[in-house]
C-alpha cells in the first residue's frame, strides 16, 4: 500500500470547483464511496474512489489531485493512498465532517489506468449525517466476575482429576447417538456469567478453553488457520494463531462500532465485517407517517490489514426500508430495525453473499460494484424454488458454496412456525430457479427464535447449532450428508446461556506437540507391564507448566509427578506404563494439559494396548480343527489391516465389516473355500476414523471382533 500525505490549503487551489454532478461521466467509474448524492453519511467518513481499471502507481502525487470540501468545515487535508491491487483510491480525511454539513468532491484529470489510458476528472457531492441520539444496548444480565459461585463440574465419564479439563463454571457436556463422526474438532463460544471460547473433540472432552468475563461470539477457524473470535466488552474481534496467543484484531472504520454476528478473514489479510447505522429518517417519505424516527441501517466494510476501509457497503443506497418484513418490523416505531444483516460469505473474488433476517432475504452483492446481483427470498424475491417461493423466516447464516448449493439457519416464527430448520438448496443463478435439498428438523423440534447456524464441512457433514432456545442449554447436531445424524450434543448449566454458532473444523495446536500421536502396546502379557517414552514439546517463547495428564483407562499411567515446568522451546520425557489384566485389550485417549487461571491446553495421544496379538501365515499343511476368527493387525489400523481366520473343511464363506450401527460397510470374502488357514486384506482409505466390527460366518458359525481405524 502506498501512502501519500496531502496538506492541503486554500490558497493552493489553482482552479474552480464544479461539483455538479452531471458534468462528469460518473458511469465510467465502477464504485464511489460515499455513493454520489447519497446522505446519512458518518462524519468520520473517508472516500474511495475506483476506476474500470487498477491505476498506475503514483510516483509524484500532485497535491490538489483531490480536493475535499466540506460547506461548514471548508478544506480537509488528509491521506491519500493506493490499495495493493491498485484498484482503489483511498482518501482518509484528517479530521471529522460537520454534522449536516454537503461535501464536495473533486478529483482532478491526470492519473492514468495501467493500460496508459487517461483517467477523467470526477466530482460528486454527499451530506453527513445530522446523527441519531445514542441509545444504551447495554444488556441487563450482570457479566461482573462470579467465580466463587461454585456449579457441579462435570466429567463426561472420565477418571481422575477431572479439574484439570472442567474449571466449575465450564458447562455439562453429552453427546449421544455419537458414530463415524466426521474429521477436526467442535468450535464454540459460551456466553454465560463465566464466557469460554472452546474446543471440544470428538469424545466430547474440551480440549482448549479461553476464559472471559464478556459475552463472546463466532469462535471459528479462518481459511488462514487464524482463530477468531468477537469479545463485547471491547467490542472488536481478535486473532489467535496455533499457539492461542493474540496476533490480530479487526474492527469497523468510519466512525462506526463493530458488530459481532459475523468476521471473514481473506487469505491476502483483508477482512469483512459488519456494523450497524442509527439515523435520522423522516417517515413521511416513507409511509406516510408525519414524524422522525431513529432507524438502524446496515453496512458492511473491508478492511486491509492496516485496518483502513477500502470498501463498503451501506443498507441506505441499495435497500429500502419498506423491504422488511411488516410483520416483523413496526414502521411506526419511534426506534426502527428495519433490516438487520447477520451473516457474511465472501464467495469469489466478485460475490459476497449476505443474510437480511429482517427482509427474511439472502441477497447476493458484487463485491467490486456493490449492486445487487440477486435477491432470494422476501418481499423482493426474484427465485422459484421446487415451483414457489423459498419459504423460510428470520433466518441466520446464509452461505453459498461455489457448486450454488446456498445453506441458511431457519429460524421460524414464533407466531406462524415455531420450529427451527436447515436449509440446503441448489440454486440456478441465471434462471432463477432452484430445489430444496435438505431439510433438516430435530426430533423433538427446536424453536430458537434467535442465533444458530448451519455449516456444511469439507468432507460433506452438516452441523447445525440450534441457537438461542432461552434458558440454560446449547445444542448442535452433527449429520452426515445425506441429513442422518452423527451426533447430538448437549451443553447445560446453571447460568444462562448466549450461544450463537457451533463449527467444526480439523484443528493442531503448536503450543503442546509430541514426538507420536499413539503410542501402541504390543505383546504385553497380562499381569506384566511396559513402558514407553512420550516426548513432550513446548513451541512458544515462553515457559509453560504441564498441570498434570488425565485419562480414563486406569490401565495405563504416566509415572511423573506433576506440574513441571517446560522452558521456551523446550522439551520434556514422560513415561507412560501399560498394564494390562486380561487378553482383551485397550484403548485409551490422554490427555497432556497445560492450565492457568484463564487457558486450558490439552494435547491428546491415543493409547493402545494389545495383551497377545499375533499375525497368522498362511499354511494351509497344518491341521485346522475348527472355524476360527483372529484379532486383525495391526489393530488399530490406518488405512489397511490384515484379518486371519482358519477353515477345517470346505464351506461357505462370508466375511464382512459393518460400523459400530451394524450398517455393512464391505464385503471381504462371499465363495467356497477349502480347509485351511487364510488371510485376507481390508483397505480403509475411504472410511472415517471409528470402530469396525468384521464378521465370519460359515453354515452355523459365527464369529465377530472388534477393531480400530485410526487416521
Amino acid at each position: 500500500m502506498k501512502k501519500y500525505f496531502i496538506a492541503i490549503s486554500v490558497l493552493s487551489l489553482s482552479f474552480t470547483f464544479c461539483f455538479a454532478q452531471s458534468g462528469y461521466d460518473i458511469d465510467k467509474f465502477v464504485y464511489i464511496s460515499p455513493v454520489p448524492g447519497s446522505g446519512m453519511i458518518r462524519p468520520e467518513t473517508n472516500i474511495i474512489i475506483r476506476y474500470s481499471e487498477a491505476f498506475q502507481n503514483i510516483s509524484i502525487p500532485d497535491p490538489n489531485l483531490i480536493i475535499v470540501k466540506g460547506a461548514i468545515s471548508g478544506i480537509h487535508n488528509g491521506t491519500l493512498f493506493l490499495t495493493e491491487d491498485s484498484k482503489s483510491l483511498v482518501f482518509q480525511p484528517d479530521v471529522p465532517f460537520d454534522a449536516g454539513e454537503l461535501v464536495s468532491v473533486s478529483l482532478r484529470s491526470g492519473l492514468k489506468s495501467v493500460s496508459g489510458k487517461s483517467i477523467d476528472s470526477l466530482g460528486f457531492e454527499f451530506t453527513i449525517t445530522n446523527g441519531c441520539p445514542i441509545l444504551n444496548d447495554t444488556p441487563t444480565t450482570n457479566f461482573s466476575n462470579r467465580e466463587n459461585k461454585v456449579l457441579n463440574a462435570f466429567s463426561n465419564n472420565l477418571s481422575g482429576d477431572s479439574s484439570l479439563i472442567y474449571p466449575s463454571y465450564y458447562p455439562k457436556i453429552s453427546f449421544s447417538n455419537k458414530n463415524n463422526l466426521g474429521e477436526g474438532d467442535y468450535f464454540l463460544a459460551v456466553s454465560q456469567d463465566v464466557s469460554y471460547l472452546t474446543i471440544i473433540n470428538n469424545n466430547g472432552v474440551p480440549i482448549f478453553y479461553k476464559k472471559e468475563l464478556s459475552p463472546i461470539y463466532d469462535f471459528k477457524v479462518q481459511p488462514s488457520g487464524l482463530l477468531t473470535y468477537y469479545l463485547k466488552t471491547n467490542g472488536k474481534f481478535y486473532g489467535l494463531d496455533s499457539l492461542y496467543s493474540v496476533v490480530d484484531s479487526f474492527y469497523t472504520g468510519n466512525g462506526l462500532t463493530t458488530d459481532f454476528h459475523d468476521l471473514q478473514v481473506l487469505p491476502d489479510g483483508n477482512a469483512f465485517l459488519i456494523a450497524y447505522d442509527r439515523e435520522p429518517v423522516q417517515m413521511d417519505t416513507v409511509n406516510n407517517w408525519d414524524t422522525t424516527a431513529c432507524v438502524e441501517g446496515c453496512i458492511i466494510q473491508e478492511i486491509n490489514k492496516q485496518k483502513n476501509v477500502i470498501w463498503q457497503w451501506r443498507s441506505w443506497d441499495h435497500y429500502k426500508i419498506t423491504d422488511s418484513d411488516s410483520t416483523l418490523v413496526d414502521l411506526h416505531q419511534a426506534t426502527i430495525y428495519y433490516c438487520h444483516v447477520n451473516s457474511i460469505d465472501i464467495v469469489d473474488d466478485s460475490t459476497m453473499v449476505i443474510s437480511t433476517r429482517l427482509f427474511n432475504e439472502v441477497t447476493a452483492i458484487n463485491r467490486i460494484t456493490g449492486k445487487i446481483i440477486w435477491r432470494f427470498g422476501g418481499k423482493k424475491n426474484q427465485f422459484s424454488i421446487d415451483g414457489s417461493s423459498p419459504d423460510f423466516i428470520l433466518q441466520h447464516d446464509a452461505r453459498l458454496l461455489k457448486n450454488n448449493t446456498l445453506s441458511l439457519f431457519d429460524n421460524g416464527s414464533p407466531y406462524t412456525r415455531p420450529v427451527s430448520r436447515g436449509l440446503i438448496y441448489r440454486i440456478d443463478t441465471r434462471n432463477k430457479t432452484g430445489k430444496l435439498l435438505k431439510n433438516l428438523v430435530h426430533s423433538p423440534t427446536y424453536f430458537a427464535y434467535n442465533l444458530g447456524n448451519l455449516q456444511i464441512t469439507q468432507e460433506g457433514n452438516i452441523i447445525i447449532g440450534w441457537g438461542n432456545e432461552g434458558g440454560s442449554q446449547f445444542n448442535f447436531t452433527e449429520y452426515d450428508s445425506s441429513g442422518t445424524v452423527l451426533n447430538d450434543a448437549r451443553l447445560a448449566n446453571n447460568s444462562i446461556f448466549w450461544p450463537y454458532r457451533a463449527f467444526k473444523f480439523p484443528w493442531n495446536t503448536r503450543l503442546i506437540t509430541t514426538d507420536q500421536d499413539s503410542i501402541i502396546f504390543d505383546n504385553v502379557q497380562p499381569n506384566n507391564s511396559s513402558q514407553k517414552s512420550l516426548k513432550v514439546y513446548n513451541n512458544s517463547n515462553r515457559a509453560i507448566n504441564i498441570s498434570g495428564v488425565f485419562n480414563s483407562d486406569t490401565l495405563f499411567n504416566v509415572l511423573q509427578n506433576f506440574p513441571i515446568e517446560v522452558s521456551s522451546k523446550g522439551e520434556i520425557s514422560l513415561n507412560v506404563e501399560y498394564n494390562p489384566i486380561d487378553f482383551n485389550g485397550s484403548i485409551d485417549t490422554i490427555y497432556i494439559v497445560s492450565k492457568d487461571s484463564v487457558q486450558m491446553v490439552a494435547k491428546q495421544v491415543v493409547l493402545i494396548g494389545n495383551p497377545k496379538t499375533t499375525a497368522v501365515e498362511n499354511d494351509n499343511s497344518k491341521k485346522i480343527v475348527a472355524y476360527k476368527l483372529l484379532q486383525n493387525y495391526p489393530n488399530p489400523f490406518n488405512p489397511a489391516t490384515t484379518i486371519s481366520y482358519e477353515i477345517p473343511k470346505t464351506s461357505f464363506i462370508t466375511l464382512k465389516v459393518y460400523d459400530i450401527l451394524g450398517r455393512q460397510v464391505k464385503t471381504l470374502v462371499n465363495k467356497e473355500m477349502n480347509s485351511g488357514s487364510y488371510e485376507t486384506k481390508f483397505d480403509a482409505s475411504s472410511l472415517t476414523s471409528g470402530i469396525y466390527f468384521y464378521s465370519l460366518q460359515a453354515g452355523s458359525f459365527s464369529q465377530s471382533k472388534k477393531m480400530i481405524l485410526l487416521k
